[in-house]
């Protein structure tokens, strides 16, 4: 049953992926003057952002934008609570890979950079609020 759910994770964020890369591949199109410079994961695009790059592109009339705004949030919701879905089946496998990682990071790196990674690592951590939570908490993981 494990496989089946891992199976179902990763063919879902597989597609997101790709909706994801198809539409800023649609927006860039759509909306030249938006800088290359700015990676797509630190934009978040929501209801309202997927409105307006589609309003921008197709010249809604208010009522559709109206109807297209309920639809895309629906949608926005469902997405959000499949994620949390899939992310809390899958934690005790995440936070075991991070914790298996994050040894065989520090395994290698010298004592010096190894006290600059938990640095960071701390620094990440207060701003853990921000995130779009698509990690889980992982038991001690902030030390």
């Amino acid at each position: 049953m494990n496989r089946k759910l891992l199976s179902l994770a990763a063919t879902l964020i597989l597609a997101g992926l790709l909706t994801t890369s198809t539409a800023l591949a649609q927006a860039q199109r759509a909306d030249p003057s938006r800088s290359p410079d700015r990676p797509w994961h630190h934009e978040p695009r929501g209801a309202e952002q997927q409105l307006a790059h589609l309003d921008l592109a197709l010249g809604l009339t208010d009522e559709q934008s109206l109807q297209l705004l309920e639809v895309l949030q629906l949608a926005e919701a469902e997405r959000e609570a499949l994620h949390a879905r899939a992310m809390e089946s899958f934690q005790p496998e995440i936070c075991a890979l991070r914790q298996n990682t994050e040894a065989d990071i520090f395994a290698i790196l010298t004592p010096e950079q190894a006290e600059t990674l938990r640095l960071l690592q701390q620094e990440r951590a207060g701003r853990r609020e921000h995130r779009h939570g698509f990690m889980p908490d992982c038991p001690d993981e902030d030390g």
